[in-house]
């Protein structure tokens, strides 16, 4: 497949304009899209033409950053292929026509893993069309405000037909009871640590506070407005919170190093009760908190 100049593209020049509508940028995204043409769109249609010739599929949707509008020289392509039932089928041929593959392989959450020539990375579910519902588990959990891109290939007005019954609103993250077990998740997480920490296993300490992280920046993302970038909270932090937010949150990292690990994890307590104070968590949650920063300090 021949490709344009854009391979020394680097990013969209309106991503950092935090402050324009959903609808304003998605119409700039296309039309950059449109005069800087990125490999991974040649491939998205490449992937919507092989699959319209091939009878074995039946529908195929696209997620992830180029199905919300967002995706870079650096995005993967990431794909739901649906087949018809006792379709005739190899996976890796049908990959192989999209670009030729360097790797291609099963991960360890059971995902078809391409990595093209190119160094473009792809993510392939593929699943009997018998299963096309799943697509509906995911409501309230992922964003289907983009659901009209998400639809790449559909043949049979089956994956119309699932989309037809699913909101396709913004999920509500600030739902109290979100909160309420992001605040659960982020004391059993601490506490896990903590003993992590007491038994100097400094390396499982230092992968521990990345779940610790996670929740972190779900609460900060609840706290300020952002939830754009819900499902990968790290994703864009840098502009999508507010400088002393993420100085906060800068402030949890840590390299593995046992004096480093530890003021981490104490910046990670303190993070913590804050956030759990402005969103007026339950006594239970403030005192076990307040208990392992005192244990945590009582250790040190």
């Amino acid at each position: 497949m021949r490709h344009g100049s854009n391979r020394n593209y680097k990013a969209a020049p309106f991503y950092n304009a935090a402050f324009r509508s959903d609808s304003q940028l998605l119409k700039e995204y296309f039309l950059f899209s449109l005069i800087y043409k990125m490999i991974q769109l040649e491939m998205i249609d490449r992937v919507k033409l092989l699959a319209t010739e091939n009878t074995a599929i039946s529908s195929v949707l696209m997620y992830g950053s180029f199905a919300k509008g967002e995706g870079d020289a650096y995005s993967d392509i990431e794909f739901y292929i649906f087949l018809n039932s006792d379709a005739n089928f190899s996976k890796e041929a049908w990959v192989n026509r999209i670009e030729e593959t360097a790797l291609f392989f099963v991960n360890e959450f059971g995902t078809d893993v391409a990595i093209f020539k190119n160094m473009i990375r792809g993510e392939f579910h593929f699943l009997d069309v018998s299963r096309i519902d799943i697509v509906k588990t995911w409501e309230g959990l992922v964003s289907f405000e983009y659901w009209e891109n998400m639809i790449l290939v559909d043949k049979d007005g089956k994956l119309s037909e699932v989309f037809q019954g699913i909101n396709k609103g913004r999920p509500m993250r600030n739902d109290p009871e979100n909160i309420l077990w992001l605040q659960h998740s982020l004391v059993n997480m601490a506490l896990f640590t903590r003993n992590l920490l007491l038994r100097e296993e400094w390396a499982h300490a230092h992968n521990n506070l990345t779940y610790m992280h996670k929740y972190l920046l779900w609460l900060i993302r609840i706290r300020v407005d952002s939830t754009v970038h819900w499902e990968s909270p790290t994703k864009k932090a840098e502009q999508d919170l507010p400088h002393a937010w993420h100085s906060r949150y800068v402030a949890c990292t840590s390299a593995l190093n046992e004096e480093k690990l530890k003021e981490a994890f104490k910046e990670c307590l303190s993070l913590a009760t804050a956030l759990f104070k402005d969103f007026k968590a339950p006594p239970e949650i403030l005192n076990l908190i307040s208990r392992i920063q005192s244990e945590n300090q009582a250790g040190s």
